[in-house]
């Protein structure tokens, strides 16, 4: 281990979506964490609470999930919950048509005909199958049917028939409604793309029902680009502080040095004011971007210089770390304080592969060439 002394008014930053009020507080190791630039700090910040992911079909019919309301009112799809007829499962069997355009028009309202006729004529078969069942089983136990016994058997062969003629309305019902149920995708994709919003995941094979992310902040869902609102601490040492690094340039992603609490806890009773470790942030553009962080105990708080602004969080752009919420240009320094130490700050080539393949994958490139490129830099 190696003793690290932080000077008097070095920039630290904590960035978090937490609640709490007044002074930071330590999380269960005892420790409170700080970056050496605001858009590593940032990254701790959550884009959102939560994040969910509906196919455009899901969009389209009547929901209990009051995350796909939410997405349905912004793009104007207001279904009267009030008359939807829910299944066991909770899925809408049955509901009536929005009154607004162009969800009422006949090249979009007749989607709601269409399946209403599928999902009639296969009710109309399952009633018919269950009678043949029960006549079966009726004849079978010998009951008094209120008819002889050759008008029973002719009734359950009229019934054979009957099923049949009911799957060839169910499935020419179908082949008409998969004909045009694309109709309400369609516009509800159309609204998305106008609202600025990009598919997380395109489907080639069906371009109608494409994937989409939303990020959520309380029961709101926000918009493209939105991100809920944290708060980025800058805290300055009023006075050097003396460090207990583990940090050694490198960090296993099996052996996470911000879970050694015991060694934090050496390091606070020989007299430390903090550690200083190797440190993974997860950042959606990069992926496990190491970094150093400083850890303080709590005694130390009281001794930093602390301003707390708005933050949310923002990528990583690895030629200037500042940051909407800290404009001013900084870069990471916590590195120049260790003799002989790699700095880790860079992102690897795996990382930009992974990046790489994540754009791939979202359909957002195709220019396998120009991939290559950018991964040999």
């Amino acid at each position: 281990m190696t003793e690290v002394t932080l000077p008097a008014g070095s920039l630290l930053f904590h960035g978090t979506i937490e609640p709490f009020e007044g002074a930071l507080e330590p999380g269960i190791d005892g420790v409170t964490w700080f970056a050496d630039t605001p858009a590593i700090a940032q990254t701790y910040i959550p884009r959102s609470g939560l994040t969910v992911y509906f196919s455009t079909e899901s969009l389209v019919q009547p929901s209990k999930d009051k995350h796909i309301q939410e997405v349905q009112r912004l793009v104007g799809l207001n279904f009267d919950l009030d008359k939807v007829k829910w299944g066991r499962l909770g899925k809408a069997q049955s509901y009536a048509v929005p009154d607004e355009e162009p969800w009422s028009t006949s090249g979009i309202g007749a989607q709601h005909d269409l399946w209403r006729a599928v999902y009639d004529a296969e009710n109309e078969q399952k009633a018919l199958e269950a009678e043949r069942m029960e006549l079966a089983q009726a004849l079978r136990r010998g009951d008094d049917l209120g008819m002889g016994m050759d008008e029973a058997r002719a009734r359950y062969v009229e019934l054979a028939r009957e099923i049949l003629d009911k799957a060839e309305d169910a499935g020419a019902a179908d082949d008409a409604y998969r004909a045009n149920m694309g109709a309400w995708e369609r516009e509800v994709e159309k609204r998305l793309f106008d609202l600025g919003y990009e598919p997380w995941r395109r489907s080639p094979g069906r371009p109608g029902n494409h994937s989409w992310e939303f990020h959520v902040s309380g029961d709101t869902v926000l918009g493209p680009g939105g991100a809920a609102e944290g708060r980025l601490y800058i805290a300055r040492p009023i006075r050097p502080l003396k460090l207990w690094s583990f940090a050694r340039g490198e960090s296993d992603l099996q052996n996470l040095q911000y879970h050694n609490i015991e060694g934090f806890q050496r390091a606070k009773e020989k007299g430390y004011d903090g550690v200083l470790i190797d440190d993974f942030a997860q950042s959606e553009e990069w992926g496990n971007y190491m970094h150093l962080s400083v850890g303080l105990f709590p005694a130390t708080i009281d001794d930093l210089d602390v301003t707390v602004v708005p933050a949310t969080y923002e990528e990583i752009q690895t030629d200037n770390y500042s940051t909407e919420a800290y404009p001013d240009e900084v870069q990471p320094y916590l590195a120049g304080l260790l003799p002989r130490y790699r700095n880790p700050q860079n992102p690897s080539r795996r990382s930009k592969a992974r990046r790489l393949k994540a754009k791939l994958n979202r359909g957002q490139t195709t220019d396998l060439a120009a991939l290559k490129r950018k991964l040999m830099r």
